[in-house]
């Protein structure tokens, strides 16, 4: 199989960020691009150029729309715990048939290729406090989740990469699954508090307390640039950037500038 330059990967996911914006006005979803997505539509209006990847978020009640009635065409498929149970996290992934992902986290028993992250936008409780404290025990659990599905790899330094080693043979020990329904009770917990005020990504809130954010950032869409086609982004899409990321308007260090995704992706 040729494997796929970074360009090719961008343009691959950029055709299915199409795709799912024509199927979304199609069926009356409401999106937004969200994380490095934004911040890259926002700064380069397009993709950050060293990021391999797209993330987008629905309100939770479209979210669930999307994945129980996107039906495959054969060019996309949508993968989700809710149709492979051997997929171990709690969000989406539509992904492109013709190619396929190789790396060393979370699709060693799924079969999956370039694609783009379909993540639920959730309320959080209307305490603050106790948002930020539920946001940071789940992004723990979210980071063990993730080592439990990781292969031994070098850290940065001998003493990461003992300290990363122990963790992974640790939560490996326990297996995903322990992790997976620890993430799932704590992702119940905070949807059945029906709260008003905060609003975020409950099902992988791996910034902790600064996935919480303002209800009003999400109350509606603005346009934005991303690759000469417009998208939607939160009204408060600069607010979320500041919480996200801090002074988004600096660049990062030329040693950071790189994919902190570790796969490698092929035609097939």
């Amino acid at each position: 199989m040729k494997q796929l330059s970074l360009k090719e990967i961008q343009s691959i996911e950029f055709d299915i960020l199409l795709d799912f914006k024509k199927y979304c006005e199609e069926h009356n979803l409401s999106f937004f691009l969200s994380n490095g997505t934004l911040l890259g539509a926002v700064k380069y209006q397009g993709f950050i150029p060293w990021d391999d990847d797209i993330d987008v978020i629905l309100p939770r009640e479209d979210y669930e729309r999307f994945i129980s009635e996107f039906v495959s065409d054969g060019k996309r498929e949508l993968l989700c715990t809710e149709r492979n149970s051997k997929f171990v996290f709690p969000f989406a992934k539509l992904y492109d048939t013709a190619t396929v992902v190789q790396n060393d986290t979370g699709h060693s028993d799924c079969i999956c290729g370039v694609h783009i992250d379909v993540m639920p936008l959730d309320y959080w409780c209307d305490s603050l406090s106790l948002s930020h404290k539920k946001a940071e025990k789940m992004k723990r659990l979210s980071l063990y989740l993730g080592f439990s599905i990781s292969k031994f790899c070098k850290g940065q330094t001998v003493l990461r990469t003992c300290a990363k080693s122990i963790l992974i043979a640790f939560t490996r020990l326990l297996g995903h699954a322990h992790y997976r329904q620890r993430l799932q009770k704590e992702i119940d917990a905070v949807l059945s508090e029906n709260g008003t005020k905060y609003c975020g990504c409950v099902a992988w809130p791996t910034y902790g307390k600064r996935n919480v954010m303002p209800a009003e950032i999400f109350a509606s869409a603005t346009e934005v640039q991303f690759q000469g086609e417009t998208f939607p982004a939160p009204v408060g899409y600069d607010a979320y950037l500041r919480q996200m990321y801090g002074d988004y308007s600096k660049d990062l260090h030329p040693k950071k500038q790189k994919s902190h995704h570790l796969f490698k992706a092929y035609q097939r």
